[in-house]
């Protein structure tokens, strides 16, 4: 599994497109790739990258949310009956 193959996953948990967000969920899941890998690989990134963005000062709260809301339903999609997997990044303001 390559970073290449998370991109589009990325991309659009960051824009918050939940529709584009899970239907590329299912499609990695059908090429073999675990939902760990996914969520590892391409929830935690995305979020990583919007956390790169926001700072204190400047931060777009309905892009927080729609972020959220698409990774939220990628997650639901994967662990439909509520499974955890442990992350291993810490966001900054935790660190």
């Amino acid at each position: 599994m390559t970073a290449e193959m998370m991109e589009p996953l990325v991309e659009a948990i960051v824009i918050g497109d939940c529709t584009q967000s899970i239907d590329l969920a299912k499609n990695l899941c059908d090429t073999g790739i675990s939902a760990k890998e996914i969520v590892v690989n391409g929830i935690e990134v995305a979020m990583a990258q919007l956390d790169e963005k926001c700072t204190m000062e400047q931060f777009n709260l309905l892009e927080i949310m729609l972020t959220g809301r698409a990774a939220m339903e990628v997650i639901k999609y994967l662990f439909p009956s509520g499974e955890i997997v442990t992350a291993r990044y810490t966001p900054r303001f935790l660190s």
